[in-house]
C-alpha cells in the first residue's frame, strides 16, 4: 500500500544517503574484483542497489521518479563541539575512492548534492524541509540517525531490505514518537558515532516512561518535567543534572539540521536553490550521459549493467 501510496500526486523524489549506500556496497559479502584485482562492489552493488530499489517503488512502467544523491562532507562543526571525538571510532582506511561513486552518479538521471562542510545527514534532512511540500520523499539508507525524521508529512524511509515503521522505533529506542529519538541517544549515546552516553549505566524505564507521557524533545523540556516529577534525592534526577552539559552537547550532536546555510565556494547556498547545492551534469544530454555512464562501466569491468539504461534514463529525472 505504500509504494502505491506514493504515486497519488506529484512524482516522488528518491533521496540516497550515497556514503552510507556505497561503504555497503563496497563491504558486501561477495567481493567483486576487475581482472587487475581492483575491488568494484562499490561500483557494480551501489548502481545495482539504484536500479532494485527504483523498480521495487515504481513497478508500473508509467510511473516516474526523481533521484537526489547527497554526498558527505566534514562533520567541522560536530568535531569541534565533540573535540574530534565525533565518529574518531570508524575506520577511516576506505577500500574505494568514493570520487569513483561520485563520477558515476553525476552522469545518472537525477542530481547530487555535496557541500565540503556538511554531512549528507544534514543536507538529506535540509532537503526535506526545502522541497516541494506535496512531494512525497523517500531517503534511502541504513543510518538509523534518519529515524528521527519519521514524523515529517509525506516521508518514507528505506532501510536495507524493509520500510521503516514507528514500531521500529519503539522496539529500538523505547520511544513513542520519531522526534524523541534525539533526546534519546544524546542520554544514552550512539556507539555508531562515537557518542558516550551522559552517565555509564544510567536508568532507562522512568526515563523512557516520562519522554512517552510527556511528548519530550528536546533537553530543555526533559530537565523541567525531571524538575516537576523528582525531588533533588532521586538518583534518576541527580544523574541528569550533574550531567546537563554532557546532555545539550550530545543532543546537538545527534540533532539533524533542517535548515542549513551552506556557504562552500563550491555550490550557492541552500536558501538561494531551495533545495540545495547541485555538482550533477545538469547540462549534458542523455546520449552524452549513457556514453560516459558506459565508459565508467567498461572501465570497472561492470558491463552487464550496461542493458539497464533504458529502464534508468526512461523511469528517472
Amino acid at each position: 500500500m505504500l509504494v502505491k501510496s506514493l504515486f497519488e500526486g506529484p512524482p516522488p523524489v528518491i533521496i540516497w544517503d550515497v556514503s552510507n549506500i556505497a561503504h555497503q556496497a563496497a563491504n558486501s559479502r561477495n567481493k567483486l574484483t576487475t581482472s587487475k584485482g581492483e575491488p568494484s562492489n562499490h561500483i557494480f552493488v551501489t548502481f545495482r542497489k539504484i536500479i532494485s530499489l527504483v523498480k521495487k517503488i515504481s513497478p508500473v512502467h508509467s510511473q516516474k521518479v526523481e533521484l537526489w544523491f547527497a554526498f558527505d562532507g566534514c562533520p567541522q562543526k560536530r568535531l569541534e563541539l565533540s573535540e574530534g571525538n565525533y565518529k574518531a571510532n570508524r575506520d577511516h582506511q576506505k577500500s574505494f575512492s568514493m570520487s569513483d561513486v561520485k563520477d558515476m552518479l553525476k552522469v545518472f538521471p537525477g542530481t547530487c548534492w555535496y557541500d565540503s562542510n556538511v554531512e549528507a545527514d544534514d543536507i538529506i534532512t535540509s532537503l526535506c524541509s526545502l522541497a516541494d511540500k506535496e512531494r512525497k520523499k523517500v531517503i534511502v539508507s541504513n543510518d538509523k540517525d534518519f529515524w528521527q525524521l519519521l514524523n515529517v508529512e509525506k516521508l518514507s524511509i528505506w532501510s536495507s531490505k524493509e520500510w521503516v515503521t514507528p514500531q521500529m522505533i519503539k522496539e529500538k529506542y523505547g520511544v513513542e514518537r520519531p522526534n524523541s529519538v534525539a533526546l534519546v541517544k544524546a542520554l544514552f549515546g550512539d556507539k555508531g558515532d562515537n557518542i558516550d552516553p551522559i552517565v555509564p549505566r544510567l536508568t532507562k524505564k522512568p526515563l523512557f516512561d516520562l519522554i512517552n507521557k510527556e511528548k519530550l524533545t528536546k533537553p530543555s523540556s526533559l530537565i523541567k518535567q525531571l524538575r516537576k516529577k523528582y525531588n533533588r534525592e532521586n538518583a534518576v534526577f541527580q544523574k541528569v543534572m550533574e550531567h546537563k552539559k554532557e546532555l545539550k552537547n550530545n543532543f546537538q550532536l545527534v540533532k539533524l539540521n533542517p535548515s542549513l546555510e551552506i556557504n562552500s565556494t563550491e555550490v550557492k547556498s541552500i536558501k538561494d536553490c531551495k533545495v540545495s547545492h547541485k555538482t550533477g551534469e545538469d547540462n549534458l544530454p542523455i546520449s552524452e550521459r549513457k556514453k560516459i555512464l558506459k565508459r565508467i562501466l567498461t572501465r570497472w569491468e561492470c558491463t552487464s549493467l550496461i542493458e539497464q539504461f533504458d529502464f534508468l534514463f526512461g523511469k528517472c529525472f
